[in-house]
């Protein structure tokens, strides 16, 4: 999936179910995040990068960096 982001970023994430990771490619780079547990939603995160995500909207956060809004694009 495409995201588009505040700021004028975008970023693409590739959800697999076996194993449960996200694959994001964000500024050149892949980075593959497994599931982690959320209440609702989605989750998924390495410590340094973390997806959270309800629906079409999406939050990166990557180390102290403010976090990225971003929303799915068809």
């Amino acid at each position: 999936m495409r995201y588009a982001c505040d700021r004028g970023e975008t970023l693409e994430v590739r959800y697999r179910s076996h194993p449960d990771v996200a694959v994001l490619s964000y500024h050149g780079q892949r980075f593959e995040l497994p599931i982690q547990p959320s209440g609702s939603g989605f989750a998924y995160g390495d410590g340094r990068h973390n997806l959270r995500g309800k629906g079409d909207a999406l939050t990166l956060e990557v180390g102290r960096m403010v976090p990225l809004q971003c929303t799915a694009q068809p």
